[in-house]
């Protein structure tokens, strides 16, 4: 492929939040789903025409195990990288979730749920390979992308954006979903952080907004829908 000709598209695969795969010269997955999907990923490779060694790196857009949970089992078949932002490292490391202080009566009961959805397990913890804190050219994955802190629902969420292309954005907003199949911030994250963030993303003027819940969102929509709420 020639430099401009990298994608992100959905696996085609989820039992839980979105995996994503970068095609570029070589392949960057983005997330790995709940524990216990690897193989599942590896079958999403092969679906997408995706030489397992062609992979180059498992990039994760924060610690919590419905998208940390399979990264150490693929990684035990790929043996490939596996970055994080710095600040959800320690989480990561330890088979921990983190979670931000929920500032609102919702974002508690939210917390209390995640935290019992998702269990810290020390057995699926794994220690990343390379820690973002700013932004980071993925070009020597053989992808033309970047990864950068988009803060807010967790203190070391990360982005990616393909260049000229989508941008996969972990949890940072919840995509269209019913009854006004609008884009939504999360119940669970720090709101001022997920503004600062989003204002970030669309500077890098993606085509599209990619959540790891919920459908794909035009950027054009999410300037238009949630305007007042970029800082």
């Amino acid at each position: 492929m020639t430099k401009n000709s990298t994608q992100l598209v959905y696996s085609g695969y989820t039992n839980a939040s979105k995996v994503f795969f970068i095609k570029g010269r070589e392949t960057v997955i983005v997330d790995t789903s709940r524990p216990g999907n690897a193989q599942n990923i590896l079958s999403a490779l092969e679906r997408n025409g995706i030489p397992r060694e062609n992979v180059s790196l498992i990039l994760l857009t924060h610690a919590h195990n419905d998208h940390y949970g399979s990264a150490r089992a693929l990684n035990d078949v790929l043996h490939v990288p596996i970055a994080i932002g710095e600040a959800d490292a320690p989480s990561l490391t330890a088979g921990e979730n983190v979670f931000p202080l929920p500032d609102s009566a919702i974002g508690r009961i939210a917390e209390r749920a995640l935290a019992i959805m998702l269990k810290d397990d020390a057995s699926i913890a794994v220690k990343p390979d390379i820690l973002i804190g700013g932004e980071m050219d993925l070009s020597e994955f053989g992808v033309d992308a970047e990864a950068f802190p988009t803060p807010g629902h967790t203190d070391g969420s990360i982005s990616v954006a393909v260049r000229d292309g989508d941008c996969a954005i972990g949890d940072l907003l919840m995509g269209l979903l019913p009854p006004r199949h609008t884009p939504k911030f999360p119940p669970l994250a720090d709101k001022d952080a997920v503004g600062r963030s989003l204002k970030k993303i669309l500077d890098h003027d993606p085509v599209g907004l990619c959540p790891a819940h919920g459908s794909r969102i035009e950027a054009v929509e999410a300037r238009k829908r949630l305007g007042n709420r970029i800082k």
